[in-house]
């Protein structure tokens, strides 16, 4: 792991990451991905944060309770963004039990 750019702890296993590009059939692998932006922060790139997918592995469960929650309720959001970026929504409690997308213990 990349301490300079992933800067986790004891609590908290990661914190922050990059902005890439996987292509336009995002056909690109993750690790050769070309870096658009280093070391994003919610302060100057919310919007960019809040637009795009993080790129690790979905399970079939996780992506259910997303669209579950999606149609419900009309949020469409990744929850890992939550550990990735703890301040970037303030309503985790309100949505909580959060998605399998999470281990059980940060639900």
């Amino acid at each position: 792991m990349d301490g300079q750019y992933f800067k986790g702890g004891p609590d908290r296993l990661f914190f922050g990451g990059r902005l890439i590009d996987l292509g336009a059939g995002n056909d690109i692998c993750v690790t050769q991905a070309p870096v658009v932006k280093q070391g994003l922060s919610i302060e100057e790139d919310r919007e960019a944060i809040e637009r795009y997918e993080l790129t690790n592995m979905w399970g079939n469960h996780d992506l259910q309770d997303r669209l579950i929650r999606h149609f419900t309720s009309g949020v469409n959001r990744d929850d890992l963004k939550f550990e990735v970026f703890p301040d970037l929504w303030p309503d985790r409690r309100d949505l909580s039990p959060l998605t399998r997308r999470l281990p059980e213990r940060l639900r």
